[in-house]
C-alpha cells in the first residue's frame, strides 16, 4: 500500500509540516513577531535550509518543486479573481494602480540596467535577462519570477537549431533559482526594512492610527488569536451542506476554470509551428502567463453568473480562504527550492541588484506616494513598498500592524488598485520577453533597445499621473516625505 504514497501526497504533506513547524516558531520567538514575519515565509526559509542540507534523507528532487509553484500559482490568481469588488473605485484607488506601475518600470530599469551594462560583463553566465526578474520577483511574487523564467526555458528548448547544452552556456538554466532568491530577499526587504519604517513613522507621528508601539496586541505578534471576540468569520455559507459543500463547491469552481485554461492554452498552441518564426515565439511567451490567462477565464465566468444571477454562490471570505491557502503553499515551494549553489555563485549581482532595487523603491515610494495622496500618506507608503517588495499579504500585514480594524480605505484601495495596476503594467510584461529575442537571435540591439523602452514607459506613467491630476510635485523637492 506504500506505492500509493506519491511524490503530490508527500511533498504537499511536507510542505504542511514546514507550515506549522513555522507556526509554532512564530508564536515563540520574539524576533519573528517583532518583524511580523509571515508563516509561509519562514516555513520556506526552513525548506531553503533543510532541502539544502539534507535533501538525500527526503529523496526529493528540488526540480519537482516548479510543478508546485506552477500550479498554485494559477490557482491563487484564479481564486482572487473570483471575488465580488469591495474596493473604492475612487481616485485614491487609480492613484494606488500608477504607484504600483511605476515600481514595475523602475525595478525592471534597475534591474536589466545593471545586468545588461555591468554584470553581464563580470559574470558571462548572469545573461541581462535575469536583471529583469528582480522586478517580477519583487513587485510580482517569486513564484511568478520562477514561472516567467520557466517559460523562457521551455521556448529554448523548443526553438530548432539550438544545441542542448544553449541554455547553460546562456546562463538561463539558472533563471528559475535567480528569480526565486530575488523574490526571497524582496520579502526580507518588505519584513525587516518595513518594520524599521514603521517604527521611524511612529516616532515622528507620521501615523494616523498607531501612536505607540506597546499598544499592537500580542495576537497580531503573535499569528493566532485565542479570545473570541477577535475571531473573524472566515466565510459564509452559499449551499445547503446537504447537498454540497460552499468550499467543495468553489473549489470546483476554481480547479474547472483552471482545467478549462489547459484545454485553451493546447487550442492556442495547435499549429504553432506553421507560424512566421516571430508570431511562434509570442505565442509561446504568452503561454508562459498561464495564470493571467486563467484570471481572464475567472473574471469571465463570474459575469456569466452575474447575468445568469447566480453569483451569489460566491462569497469573498471563501475565494480568500482558497487563494490564501495557495500563496501559503505557494510560497512555501518557492522559498525551498532556492539553490544555494546558484545563489553562491551570483550572489554580487543578485545582492547589488536586489539592494539598488530596494533603495529605489524606498525613494519613489516616500516621494511620490506623499505627493500623490491626501490621506492616510504614511499608510499607503508603508502598504505600497510592503507589496512592491513582497506580495498583497505582506503588504496587507504591515498595513495590519498601522490599522488593525482597517478603519481606513487603504486595503480596499489596494485591492481594486492592484488589479487596475495589472493592465496599467502590461507594457512592461510584453517588454520583459523582448531582451528573449536578442538572446535567440544574437541581436543584441534589442538589449538596449528594451532598456529604452522601460525607460520610456516610466515617464509615460509619471506623464499619465500627472495629467489627470492625481499626484502633484509640491515643494519643497528636496524633502523626500511630506507629512
Amino acid at each position: 500500500m506504500l506505492d500509493m504514497w506519491t511524490d503530490f501526497i508527500k511533498i504537499i504533506a511536507i510542505f504542511s509540516g514546514l507550515l506549522l513547524s513555522a507556526t509554532f516558531l512564530r508564536a515563540k520567538l520574539k524576533i519573528l513577531q517583532n518583524f511580523y514575519v509571515p508563516n509561509s515565509v519562514i516555513a520556506g526559509l526552513l525548506g531553503f535550509i533543510i532541502f539544502s542540507l539534507i535533501t538525500k534523507i527526503f529523496n526529493i528532487k528540488l526540480l519537482n518543486f516548479e510543478n508546485y509553484i506552477y500550479h498554485f500559482l494559477g490557482i491563487t490568481f484564479i481564486a482572487l479573481s473570483l471575488k465580488k469588488s469591495e474596493g473604492s473605485k475612487g481616485k485614491d484607488a487609480v492613484r494606488t494602480a500608477f504607484s504600483f506601475a511605476l515600481s514595475y518600470g523602475l525595478q525592471a530599469f534597475i534591474g536589466f540596467g545593471l545586468a545588461l551594462i555591468i554584470f553581464s560583463r563580470f559574470f558571462p553566465k548572469f545573461n541581462p535577462i535575469n536583471g529583469i526578474l528582480v522586478q517580477l520577483g519583487f513587485s510580482q511574487s517569486p513564484s511568478v519570477a520562477h514561472n516567467i523564467a520557466l517559460g523562457w526555458q521551455k521556448i529554448i528548448l523548443s526553438t530548432p537549431n539550438l544545441s542542448s547544452s544553449f541554455l547553460e552556456d546562456s546562463g538561463i538554466i539558472y533563471s528559475t533559482d535567480i528569480g526565486l532568491t530575488f523574490g526571497a530577499i524582496g520579502f526580507l526587504i518588505a519584513i525587516i526594512i518595513g518594520v524599521i519604517l514603521i517604527k521611524y513613522g511612529v516616532k515622528k507621528g507620521y501615523t494616523a492610527f498607531l501612536k505607540d508601539e506597546d499598544v499592537i496586541e500580542d495576537y497580531i505578534k503573535k499569528g493566532f488569536v485565542e479570545t473570541q471576540d477577535k475571531k473573524v468569520e472566515a466565510g459564509k455559507q452559499t449551499t445547503v451542506p446537504e447537498a454540497i459543500d460552499t468550499l467543495t463547491l468553489h473549489i470546483a469552481i476554481v480547479l474547472t476554470i483552471y482545467i478549462a485554461t489547459f484545454y485553451l492554452l493546447k487550442l492556442f498552441l495547435f499549429g504553432i509551428e506553421y507560424l512566421p518564426e516571430g508570431f511562434a515565439i509570442l505565442a509561446k511567451v504568452i503561454v508562459s502567463f498561464h495564470f493571467i490567462i486563467g484570471a481572464l477565464i475567472a473574471m469571465l465566468v463570474k459575469k456569466v453568473m452575474y447575468l445568469f444571477k447566480i453569483d451569489f454562490l460566491l462569497d469573498n471570505g471563501i475565494a480568500n480562504r482558497i487563494s490564501g491557502l495557495s500563496v501559503d503553499f505557494m510560497v512555501t515551494a518557492s522559498l525551498a527550492a532556492i539553490s544555494i549553489k546558484v545563489v553562491i555563485n551570483f550572489i554580487i549581482p543578485i545582492i547589488t541588484i536586489s539592494a539598488a532595487a530596494g533603495i529605489v523603491t524606498i525613494l519613489y515610494c516616500a516621494f511620490f506616494i506623499s505627493r500623490s495622496f491626501d490621506n492616510y500618506k504614511f499608510e499607503r507608503f508603508i502598504t505600497i513598498f510592503g507589496i512592491a517588495t513582497g506580495t498583497i499579504a505582506t503588504g496587507i500585514a504591515l498595513l495590519r500592524v498601522l490599522d488593525p480594524e482597517f478603519k481606513s480605505p487603504v486595503a480596499s484601495d489596494i485591492m481594486y488598485g492592484s488589479g487596475l495596476a495589472f493592465f496599467i503594467g502590461m507594457p512592461i510584461m510584453i517588454l520583459i520577453n523582448l531582451p528573449l529575442r536578442a538572446l535567440l537571435f544574437k541581436e543584441n540591439y534589442l538589449n538596449w533597445l528594451s532598456l529604452l523602452f522601460v525607460f520610456v514607459y516610466i515617464l509615460f506613467v509619471i506623464f499619465i499621473w500627472r495629467l489627470l491630476k492625481l499626484i502633484k510635485f509640491k515643494r519643497p523637492y528636496k524633502k523626500l516625505y511630506l507629512d
